[in-house]
């Protein structure tokens, strides 16, 4: 599975490029959401191909999500906060689901869990479909919604936007 994920990550270079950054989070997370149902039903040679391909398709997505696509959401002042905020969201979200893994493992055991893995990848492969901005192509700040104006690029060192002098 270790191979796997590298490889999803090493792909995920290639698909954010030719895919566009959002498809490249919704494509691998619905292939990830379906190969979980492989994984619940198979066994033996059969489970470790699919045991790679879910691994490859979670790397790939969690890549892109994580590395490409979330810093591309901030504009410049409040980029580093943003993505700090939202891998603590995540840290915290990590440390929590483990409760919520031992609860559905109870439950109904390993199809239970594998149930519960689906769903979130299919959830983050909808919304990110549904709401998520494609950001690839596209400047920081256009990305952002953040106008550029002529005055801004090209103003002169020792000048400020807008004309005056320092």
């Amino acid at each position: 599975m270790s191979i796997g994920l590298l490889t999803g990550a090493a792909v995920s270079i290639w698909s954010a490029d030719r895919l566009g950054r959002r498809l490249g989070i919704v494509i691998p997370s619905s292939c990830a959401g379906l190969l979980c149902g492989a994984f619940a039903l198979t066994n033996g040679t059969a489970l470790a191909i699919v045991a790679f391909l879910l691994a490859g398709a979670l790397g790939a997505a969690s890549s892109i999500a994580s590395n490409i696509y979330l810093p591309e959401l901030f504009d410049t002042p409040v980029r580093l906060r943003g993505v700090g905020f939202c891998g603590a969201a995540g840290r915290l979200a990590t440390a929590s689901v483990q409760f919520v893994l031992v609860g559905a493992f109870a439950f109904g055991g390993l199809p239970a869990v594998v149930a519960m893995l689906a769903g979130i990848v299919f959830t983050q492969a909808g919304v990110v479909f549904a709401l998520g901005p494609e950001t690839g192509s596209k400047s920081l700040e256009s990305a952002a919604g953040l106008p550029i104006g002529k005055e801004e690029r090209s103003a002169a060192p020792g000048r400020v936007p807008g004309g005056a002098a320092l």
